[in-house]
């Protein structure tokens, strides 16, 4: 723990509401709805009961979670004190305290009022004691402070348990708890997880009921879990430190839990949000120097992050340097600076400087590195030698890896050993041996996904920072001549981004029951949550605080329901193979896009045959220009589409930006000469069973604001009539909560109203339910009741057939981050969705749907493509060069 023995003290206690005395509570009694924290003074057991001993100079910090805490009164021995209130902008629903505690104090009151009168809460205050056997504590904190300094595992856990057992008995809660905590640590840290997780447990029992507790151990696991590779796992574990760090006014917590949060959530994927955490992080400069250092390492490299993935960042070099100075300006962690030399190093080879590369690598200390550094550090000098086509120094790299990847044993540094050993094998001529390498990468690579992430941005990041070895193995494949196995492990790869749970049916029958008990519970939350929405409009303007405090803790409960239930489905679900997914249908030709650095590589494969070519990267120009100046993109397999009846679009990353339907091809749009559609890699699904009549369930816009909506929607429901469908037409404001709207039991959805965003809330606290990205747009479907992402995934299974007409329903990758509305309905259990990337014209949307259903379920059937691919023709035929907003999105 980077602050040593430094006092964190945080305490929760849950007071309840009463109209007398105060009551005091001992551990394990927080049972009440009234929420206090506290912090900045030192928390000793008396009695039974907890102590906070104050100091004069040093005012006690209280965080009051509810939602009248700006009207608390705060009184010290029954008299009311003066208090200096703070907030925190990412936590607007609670209300911090400074409170000056005098000399000698016994109690601390705060009262609250309620609907019912006052709610309470105390605690006692005193005096910090030491106990009368100093001298035996003393002798063990030696022995302890000598086993950290060493190596020696069992007798550092031996000693550190004997010393928090002894503390414990003198009723010092606080001091017992960091002893374990520090000693996880340097356990973590020499790869003794099971000691430390030992260690942490036992921290957890003693000091888990108090927020100084609750923070320090949340940590320190969200620490452990990130070393065993587990990012989806320790990032709320590091979040639930860094809220308490906030809400505290804690300079440790800070300088512990911010900066590691925000480098987890980088590697999640939650960019915006890692920056936001790592300019907070660097404005708390009540840190040690040391303290100080290590956070601007750790920000420097998030930055380094930022920038090797081209997004906004602030100059890592200048962070790193600064680390570097300050760590060389302090003895005591002196040998720190080979972590920020080798930051600098992995900068400078990113930009393409090998020679500055070198020069840093060459400053640093390998000794002094812990192992997973050891590891990258080995990495560099195999790519910096193979940049230099110096063959042998690459070999001898490479057996550095080898080595410290075999004391590691974790997949990242074994995928690092294998892609290294597939290019150095690739690089002398054994293409088999390079094949078979990668091929491990591979396969280390699907752990490392199911590992690190479960769905949404963090599968699609962890996935892009290993893309290196599956575009090695691609292109490989594609230079031996073996087409298909390439187009095979590009659409392996593409699927594992975005691989979709399995069903309830998957679960064993136990486990089944209790995710249908949380999704049933999950949409009791949401309902709650909106009709509260709703009372805000119709209550006074004075109950809105509360209200708002009351759905937000819905939401957060929700929330909370989504994950569980999504993360036991994922862990349920077998990696992609190619066999389990889409085949090409009779006539029916794949058109796969794959970047390369300097080239994209182009496949085709019918039911018999797979091709590959490479083409040129289209220019920026030739992007921002359109599909128009894209035509050289398909010329290579323009007899394989010429003898195609339609054309599934599977496009990777930036290709997937590309309107491919749009492209001119002998002078017409792709479109207007069969249907085109866009596979996102999901698993095969049986057909949908006919229904008869078909069911079309049409949602039109709630809030009155979009005028052309009501039409839209009686157009579309004569249409379907008149081809014999059952239609539904929800009244606008039936739905008062998401949860009463059913999608169930339907083939057809279409949704004609405004998509919004959550433009109006905090985002910052990532990662969000069911790993989506911040600010997606969401489905409107009442005054106040809203689909997001997480919620389609919860309706499984919905209609096959999806028309959502609003604006930017079909985001893609580079767009949204993760999971787009379209991408949520084939997620759960879509055929087709119909949905565009960009803002959709009114008058424009209402021409497509009425052609569009002029055509649907008649001769096309429900065929989305071919409905499609027909408007695009007739508007051809009428000389309007207008092309389809939208795209059909497909398993």
């Amino acid at each position: 723990m980077a602050g040593g023995w430094a006092a964190l003290t945080v305490l929760l206690v849950l007071g309840r509401a009463r109209s007398s005395e105060p009551e005091h509570h001992s551990l394990g009694e927080w049972e009440q709805p009234l929420a206090v924290e506290w912090s900045h003074c030192g928390v000793e057991m008396r009695d039974s009961m907890i102590v906070c001993a104050a100091d004069p100079a040093d005012p006690v910090r209280l965080w009051i979670d509810h939602s009248r805490a700006a009207e608390a009164r705060v009184r010290v021995d029954g008299v009311e004190v003066p208090v200096e209130p703070f907030t925190v902008a990412e936590e607007p629903l609670g209300q911090g305290l400074r409170v000056p505690i005098p000399e000698g104090a016994l109690e601390l009151e705060v009262v609250v009022p309620d609907a019912e009168g006052t709610r309470g809460w105390a605690m006692m205050l005193g005096r910090a004691h030491l106990p009368a056997d100093e001298a035996r504590n003393t002798e063990a904190i030696t022995g302890w402070s000598e086993a950290l300094g060493g190596t020696d595992l069992d007798r550092m856990e031996r000693t550190t348990t004997r010393l928090s057992d002894l503390l414990l008995e003198a009723g010092r809660v606080q001091d017992a708890t960091l002893v374990l905590i520090q000693a996880s640590f340097h356990l973590r840290a020499l790869r003794a997880f099971d000691a430390t997780e030992r260690l942490l447990e036992r921290a957890q029992a003693i000091g888990g009921a108090i927020p100084m507790g609750r923070m320090m151990v949340s940590s320190h696991q969200g620490l452990l879990v990130w070393s065993r590779g587990a990012f989806h796992e320790a990032a709320p574990l590091l979040r639930d430190g860094a809220r308490l760090s906030l809400r505290l006014e804690e300079p440790l917590g800070m300088s512990d839990s911010l900066p590691i949060y925000a480098e987890v959530l980088a590697r999640l994927g939650y960019y915006e949000e890692a920056r936001h955490w790592t300019r907070k992080s660097l404005e708390n400069r009540t840190a040690t120097a040391c303290d100080q250092a290590s956070v601007l390492r750790t920000a420097g490299w998030i930055n380094l992050v930022l920038h090797a993935r081209e997004q906004p960042h602030d100059d890592p070099v200048p962070l790193l340097e600064r680390a570097i100075d300050l760590y060389l300006d302090h003895e005591d962690c002196a040998h720190k600076t080979s972590g920020a030399r080798l930051s600098l190093a992995l900068l400078a080879f990113g930009d393409g400087d090998s020679d500055e590369a070198e020069r840093h690598l060459h400053k640093t200390d390998v000794g002094a590195l812990n192992l997973e550094d050891r590891v990258r550090a080995a990495d560099l000098r195999v790519r910096l030698a193979l940049a230099l086509d110096d063959v042998v120094g690459a070999w001898y790299a490479w057996g550095e890896l080898e080595a410290a990847a075999h004391e590691v044993d974790d997949d990242d540094a074994r995928w690092r050993e294998q892609v290294r050993l597939g290019e150095l094998l690739s690089k002398g001529g054994d293409q088999p041996g390079a094949l078979a390498a990668l091929e491990l990468a591979e396969q280390r690579l699907d752990r490392l996904v199911r590992m690190q992430a479960v769905v949404g941005v963090a599968r699609t990041a962890t996935a892009d920072r290993y893309l290196e070895g599956t575009t090695e193995l691609v292109s490989l494949l594609v230079d031996q001549g073996q087409h298909e196995r390439a187009f095979c492990v590009a659409r392996e790869a593409r699927a594992r981004r975005r691989s979709a749970a399995a069903g309830l049916d998957a679960l064993p029958k136990g486990q089944r029951e209790a995710m249908r008990e949380k999704i049933r519970v999950y949409h009791e939350h949401k309902r709650r949550a909106e009709q509260t929405q709703t009372l805000i409009d119709a209550r006074p303007r004075a109950q809105e605080p509360i209200l708002r405090h009351d759905a937000s803790r819905a939401v957060e409960e929700a929330n909370a329901l989504v994950d569980e239930v999504v993360e036991a489905l994922m862990l349920a679900t077998a990696s992609p193979r190619c066999d389990g997914l889409v085949p090409p249908a009779p006539g029916e030709l794949l058109v796969g896009l794959y970047p390369c650095e300097d080239e994209w590589l182009l496949f085709a494969q019918g039911e018999h045959e797979t091709s590959a070519a490479a083409v040129p990267a289209p220019t920026p120009a030739e992007l921002v220009a359109g599909p128009s100046a894209l035509g050289r993109l398909l010329a290579p397999i323009a007899g394989a589409l010429a003898g195609a009846t339609s054309v599934r679009v599977l496009a990777d990353r930036e290709a997937e930006l590309v309107d491919v339907h749009s492209i001119p091809l002998d002078g017409r749009p792709l479109l207007a000469r069969l249907p085109v559609t866009y596979g996102v890699e999901l698993p095969v699904l049986e057909p949908p069973a006919d229904q008869d009549p078909p069911r079309a369930l049409l949602l039109a816009d709630p809030t009155g604001t979009l005028m052309s909506a009501k039409a839209e929607v009686e157009m579309i429901a004569r249409e379907l009539v008149d081809a014999r469908w059952e239609v539904a037409v929800p009244r606008t404001s039936a739905a008062e909560a998401s949860s009463e709207l059913s999608l169930s039991g339907y083939t057809l959805l279409h949704y004609a109203a405004h998509t919004a965003t959550n433009e109006d809330e905090v985002r910052v606290w990532a990662p969000y339910p069911a790993g989506e990205a911040g600010r997606l747009p969401h489905l409107q479907v009442g005054p106040k009741a809203r689909l997001e992402v997480h919620d389609i995934l919860a309706r499984r299974p919905v209609p096959p057939v999806a028309f959502l007409a609003g604006c930017k329903t079909g985001l893609v990758e580079l767009d949204a981050g993760s999971t787009s509305l379209a991408l949520a309905f084939l997620l759960a259990d879509g055929q087709q969705v119909v949905a565009s990337r960009e803002n959709v014209d009114d008058a424009v949307g209402l021409e497509i749907a009425r052609r569009f259903y002029a055509r649907f379920g008649r001769s096309a059937g429900a065929d989305a493509a071919m409905a499609l691919h027909e408007v695009q023709a007739e508007l051809l035929a009428e000389g309007r060069e207008q092309a389809v907003p939208y795209r059909v999105w497909v398993r």
